[in-house]
């Protein structure tokens, strides 16, 4: 690798499915609305929540 240059990461859909889809959390259901319990302290919960965002967001015409 050059000097100066970035390290540039590839992320597999292997990675992105044990870290972001294969998750210990449990799923409450109160009043008819569902609620997902995540763990406390997950190191990837800011790239799930983005993750989530994108997927329930309106789409974009």
């Amino acid at each position: 690798m050059a000097a100066g240059r970035p390290q540039k990461s590839r992320t597999t859909t292997a990675t992105i499915r044990d870290r972001l889809i294969n998750v210990l959390a449990s799923l409450a259901r109160s009043a008819r609305r569902l609620t997902l319990h995540l763990p406390e302290r997950w190191p990837w919960s800011e790239d799930f929540t983005q993750l989530f965002s994108t997927v329930q967001a309106p789409p974009t015409l």
